[in-house]
């Protein structure tokens, strides 16, 4: 059984200047009824501005029915040229390094958000516990690290 009610899935390949067709916004609504899908839009907008505003009415009436919704962004990636050497990347081709800069930055600050997020979840169980004077050691393993938490 599908998890979502609904699916919004956009195309966000616009130009600076309004146009439809090829480089502007295109969006897909999909909406489950039991085991049937069915397209309620299939639209090409010629601005981005346009395209938000529908995007946002959408999204807020999916809401307003409690409609559990995918919604999936296709969002072009450029850079300037230059980019990588002015980050001080060497590596050629210089996409690639630059890409491999997003990841590592990436997995490092993924990797600060889950510490925190153990750390607060530890905190939370060891003061519940302390209030029902229970006490337990828990162990469990966080990016290939074990860790014991004294859960008192």
């Amino acid at each position: 059984m599908p998890e979502f009610d609904a699916y919004l899935m956009v195309d966000w390949s616009a130009s600076s200047r309004p146009v439809t067709g090829s480089d502007s916004v295109w969006y897909c609504v999909i909406i489950r009824t039991r085991d049937n899908f069915s397209v309620v839009a299939l639209e090409n907008r010629a601005t981005r501005r346009r395209a938000v505003a529908e995007i946002k009415d959408i999204l807020r009436e999916f809401a307003r029915r409690e409609q559990m919704t995918l919604v999936g962004f296709d969002f072009p990636y450029g850079y300037p040229t230059g980019s990588a050497a002015a980050l001080g990347l060497t590596d050629t081709p210089a996409w690639l390094s630059l890409w491999r800069e997003i990841a590592a930055r990436s997995t490092l600050a993924l990797n600060r958000a889950t510490a925190l997020w153990t750390d607060w979840v530890a905190e939370r169980v060891a003061l519940a516990k302390s209030r029902t004077k229970f006490a337990e050691t828990r162990s469990f393993t966080l990016d290939s690290r074990p860790v014991t938490r004294n859960c008192s």
